[in-house]
């Protein structure tokens, strides 16, 4: 990186070319300098979007944007003022464009999204819903609040005693405080979480029944809420369900 000004190039068409700048921690659309931070847009090979097996699942993550610093860029996002920003609106829009196109590759029926902390993953759907005809449920799941419903996946073949008695001791201190944060597990354990999130609205519950339903989120690590909403929707009797998020996490 150099210092606070890095750059990320990527291409939407093969004749449009895009840059993208991170200065003083905001992010700045269509820039000209020199790269510091390299990312890719997804259609650059073969007009697909980078993918990622979610695990635990029959589910595949699309993501638009595959970076290196993706942290930098989802913070730079995540603060911007969205009515007023003109390259944030800029970046939404153009990637609405892409996510839409895929969206309908996938015939899906309904999109839902999680609730954040940040107006990013809403702005972000609100956009492509300008530009389909599909059912919108925004911020449709939450984080638990009662953590003591929160559990371990006993039954998942793949964990161990030493697995289990770790995030015993890490929801055990946990629901002593009062506060449960997916982040305090090992990345490789968060597969084995059941009911972290639930649902807002349980009217969700009928309307997804054998519908192809799209999760769209901000970026996609380890599929940690993907699986849980995932989850949460084939229990209700879901058919197919994707994700779509901005970003893929590299390492």
């Amino acid at each position: 990186m150099n210092g606070n000004h890095s750059q990320l190039q990527f291409s939407f068409e093969d004749y449009i070319a895009e840059n993208i700048d991170i200065v003083n921690g905001r992010l700045i659309f269509d820039a000209d300098s020199d790269s510091g931070i390299e990312t890719s847009f997804g259609k650059g090979k073969k007009l697909q979007p980078f993918k990622k097996k979610v695990p635990g699942t029959d589910m595949t993550s699309l993501s638009l944007y595959q970076a290196r610093g993706s942290t930098q860029i989802l913070k730079a996002l995540k603060s911007a003022n969205f009515k007023t920003d003109q390259d944030v609106k800029q970046f939404l829009n153009r990637s609405a464009v892409y996510g839409s196109r895929i969206l309908r590759a996938k015939d899906v029926d309904i999109i839902v999204s999680p609730k954040s902390s940040s107006d990013l993953v809403k702005e972000f759907a609100k956009e492509i819903e300008r530009r389909t005809y599909y059912d919108f449920y925004i911020d449709a799941f939450q984080k638990t609040v009662d953590i003591s419903k929160v559990e371990i996946d006993r039954d998942d073949p793949r964990i161990t005693d030493d697995i289990i008695a770790s995030m015993e001791k890490i929801l055990t201190r946990s629901k002593r405080k009062g506060f449960l944060s997916v982040k305090q597990f090992a990345p490789s354990h968060r597969k084995f979480i059941k009911n972290l999130f639930e649902i807002i609205d349980e009217s969700l519950y009928r309307k997804v029944v054998d519908k192809n339903v799209a999760i769209i989120d901000d970026v996609m690590t380890t599929g940690t809420t993907a699986k849980q909403i995932h989850d949460i929707l084939k229990a209700h009797g879901a058919n197919e369900v994707t994700t779509l998020t901005l970003f893929k996490a590299t390492s």
